[in-house]
């Protein structure tokens, strides 16, 4: 029981100590009695009624006011005019409610169903505060996207996908630092490079020139080759020429 906290019941027991057996329909004979603390006895403000004749005998229900739960240990005596009729008496021990920054008691649910309904709303705020971080996360993020890239990402992908060879190309060059002048094409190079690397070398007939064979053909020309073993000053050890392709 919550001391000084009104709305509250306590059920006492009649008996018919003639029949020894519960004793039903005696609400109007019956009085309770309240002592607090061990002070003086005095009889309840309000009337006792009885539960359920059929379900509970016996069992009668009294309402409490604020005050008379306003004691540490309560004890609760009934007295029946009926005759040969016994009200069991009952003690309870008070506990105080938690209260708040402000010294007044918080408020106590008086029914289950308020009850539910506190967990349900506390549910829901936990559950909105979480989605509410979540979203706000989300959107820090992608605001911070959007600002380095400075447009939005399906317009970045729809870019993406429309790209030419010659837009790569160029890419490519502006990237790496690499100009190609002249007629030599990406396909050009490629080639080439292929070439010196894994081409097949072979000695170019009635002459000291080797001749470097595609990598995939291996028979189309791409690389001549011809070596001085000692050339006059300024001249080259080795002259090449790149087939045109």
């Amino acid at each position: 029981m919550y001391k000084n906290v009104a709305s509250q019941y306590v059920f006492v027991f009649a008996r018919n100590t003639v029949a020894d057996a519960p004793k039903t329909g005696d609400a109007g004979n019956i009085t309770v009695n309240i002592t607090k603390d061990n002070g003086a006895l005095g009889a309840s403000g309000n009337a006792v009624s009885e539960l359920d004749a059929t379900n509970a005998k016996g069992v009668y229900k009294l309402a409490l006011t604020q005050a008379e739960t306003n004691g540490d240990m309560i004890a609760f005596t009934g007295v029946s005019t009926t005759a040969g009729v016994e009200v069991v008496p009952l003690f309870a021990q008070t506990q105080t409610v938690m209260r708040g920054t402000d010294g007044a008691n918080t408020v106590v649910p008086a029914t289950k169903t308020e009850m539910d309904d506190a967990h349900a709303l506390l549910a829901t705020l936990a559950k909105q505060n979480i989605i509410g971080t979540v979203t706000a996360t989300i959107a820090g993020h992608t605001g911070l996207i959007l600002e380095d890239t400075g447009t939005d990402i399906p317009a970045l992908i729809a870019a993406l996908e429309n790209l030419s060879a010659a837009q790569v190309t160029t890419a490519i060059k502006a990237m790496t630092g690499i100009t190609v002048g002249g007629t030599w094409t990406f396909a050009k190079w490629c080639a080439v490079i292929a070439a010196a690397l894994a081409g097949d070398y072979r000695l170019k007939s009635d002459s000291s020139a080797q001749e470097i064979l595609d990598a995939e053909s291996g028979t189309d020309l791409v690389i001549t080759e011809t070596h001085e073993r000692v050339p006059a000053a300024g001249g080259k050890y080795k002259d090449v020429t790149v087939e045109a392709l």
